[in-house]
């Protein structure tokens, strides 16, 4: 997708949420210079992404409660496994 936006196919992407488009910051910030050098907007069905400070502290949050249930997740399985 990220090589297909130059080809000017698409002008949006739709994610569900911003944790579900980029696994950290660093390939979110990547990805979304890439597409906004190619004229394609990254949106999101159930979050409000601005382009000011109110996006960037949406964005980290998104990062840290990926990181939070990840966390989560593997507390689970280590007491749960058998």
């Amino acid at each position: 997708m990220i090589k297909d936006s130059s080809k000017k196919l698409f002008d949006s992407i739709l994610v569900w949420k911003l944790d579900c488009f980029a696994q950290n910051r660093y390939d979110s910030a990547r990805y979304k210079t890439t597409f906004k050098k190619n004229g394609v907007k990254v949106l999101s069905a159930t979050e409000n992404i601005s382009d000011g400070a109110e996006g960037i502290l949406l964005e980290g949050m998104a990062e840290y409660y990926s990181a939070d249930l990840s966390v989560g997740i593997a507390v689970f399985f280590s007491c749960y496994s058998p």
